[in-house]
């Protein structure tokens, strides 16, 4: 318990420094969020309303007051109001956060799915042909762009074959919809991340088979089978586990390529479309989303370890 507590006092000094970096670097990059706001390229706006306009969003103060300012409203839970929208952006986070959900849930399902069988069974048959065919086809996985996945998935599939639907996220209709619709992006999504756990959980297991106790298992007369899962799996498991909670909150907070690419409206797209329309209490509020993610999943994947092998003490 008192790890658990550790870690959670240590998200707040990491979300301070994040946003104070997020907050600098917005401020100093060229281009004004008044004057995209109004699309002053398209149209003549007088300097007057721009200047109310920026005084009305606290633009005209300087940056100490305006990023004191902010992380007053933070602290009381609230992360301000899209200049765009004019709506909360926690608001927007969560008319967002379950189609990023999805997909990260299905990418990480079809990581698991699809890597560790495969590394377990290259780490059984070394150097054959299995193990050849397993290693050439993680090597594309590692290498090949995602975007170049996602718009081969979607010619083969979706435009050619017409298997699957080629945009959108299928809400409204129905679960049978929703999975049709995340089939091409979570596996597109997953590919990556299962070509990584397949080797690390080759390379894990190739350890652990390697080990004495593993002979000793085999000279008591243990199937191979049971030697492989509940021995040399349960102690090739803990990299692996450690390496599926990183790669979780990599694909709940890093899908912008795929969301992009697939059309799916979710924390990444929101990501894009504030930076380039220079929405700062949008993609500040963003940042401070996607940081508590990644330390959140980072702790979670430590108590998982701890259960798994209850040798890894978090004292």
């Amino acid at each position: 318990m008192r790890y658990v507590v550790r870690r959670l006092l240590f998200l707040f000094p990491t979300l301070f420094g994040m946003l104070v970096v997020v907050f600098m670097l917005l401020h100093i990059t060229p281009g004004d969020p008044v004057e995209m706001l109004l699309d002053t390229d398209r149209e003549f706006i007088p300097q007057e309303q721009i200047d109310a306009i920026r005084k009305d969003l606290g633009l005209d103060r300087p940056l100490h007051e305006q990023f004191i300012r902010y992380v007053g409203k933070v602290i009381q839970g609230d992360l301000g109001n899209s200049y765009r929208s004019k709506r909360p952006v926690l608001e927007h986070v969560k008319l967002n956060m379950v189609q990023t959900a999805h997909l990260a849930l299905a990418g990480i399902f079809m990581s698991i799915l699809i890597g560790i069988p495969a590394g377990i069974i290259s780490a059984v048959k070394p150097n054959t042909i299995i193990d050849y065919v397993t290693l050439t086809i993680s090597m594309i996985g590692l290498c090949a762009p995602t975007f170049w996945l996602g718009i081969l998935a979607l010619y083969v599939f979706a435009f050619q074959l017409k298997v699957f639907p080629m945009m959108g996220d299928g809400t409204g209709g129905g679960p049978l919809a929703i999975l049709r619709h995340l089939a091409l992006p979570a596996t597109v999504i997953g590919a990556h991340s299962a070509a990584l756990l397949g080797r690390l959980t080759r390379s894990s297991m190739l350890d652990a088979l390697n080990q004495d106790y593993i002979r000793t298992a085999h000279s008591k007369g243990l199937s191979s089978r049971v030697v492989v899962v509940r021995h040399a799996l349960r102690n090739a498991a803990i990299p692996v586990t450690a390496a599926a909670g990183t790669m979780f909150a990599y694909l709940l907070t890093g899908s912008v390529v795929v969301e992009m690419v697939f059309s799916r409206k979710g924390l990444g797209w929101l990501m894009v479309t504030a930076i380039n329309g220079r929405d700062f209490p949008l993609v500040q509020g963003l940042i401070l989303v996607f940081g508590s993610i990644i330390i959140l999943s980072n702790l979670v994947t430590d108590l998982v370890i701890g259960a798994i092998d209850p040798r890894v003490s978090h004292d």
